[in-house]
């Protein structure tokens, strides 16, 4: 995290190694470095980041920038969208969904729409809990 500043944040990330896909077939090595911020606002969230570097020593270059409004305590609305570069194919997409908070668990469901070479209509479900170890 480089510094806090009123009712926001600023951090960088940076990372060098090799992953696999999600079968465990195919590797890819990665070196990515990122600046991302958080901006709160009464009942707005602005959220951001910037990455770049390489993937298999193709050129990678991506923003993000989410928006989520309270509609009450327990509602939010949120949107976001994303550019990505990766080589000479672009995966850029759109999301809008809607998040329930409730004391127990978090539940957030959405569309998200990929455009670029290949265009994919997706729905999504989350439910997760927060929890601390300490």
């Amino acid at each position: 995290q480089i510094g806090e500043f009123g009712d926001g944040n600023m951090g960088l990330s940076a990372m060098a190694g090799t992953t696999n896909d999600e079968h465990g077939e195919a590797e890819s090595r990665r070196r990515v470095a990122g600046i991302d911020f958080t901006r709160y606002s009464g009942q707005s969230i602005l959220r951001g980041e910037v990455s770049w570097g390489t993937v298999n020593d193709c050129l990678l270059a991506s923003a993000y920038v989410g928006y989520d409004f309270a509609l009450s305590a327990a509602f939010d609305i949120n949107t976001a969208v994303s550019l990505i570069q990766k080589g000479e194919d672009a995966k850029n997409s759109i999301f809008a969904g809607l998040t329930h908070n409730s004391r127990h668990a978090i539940l957030r469901g959405g569309y998200s729409y990929v455009f670029g070479n290949e265009e994919t209509h997706t729905f999504t479900i989350q439910l997760y809990r927060l929890f601390s170890l300490i």
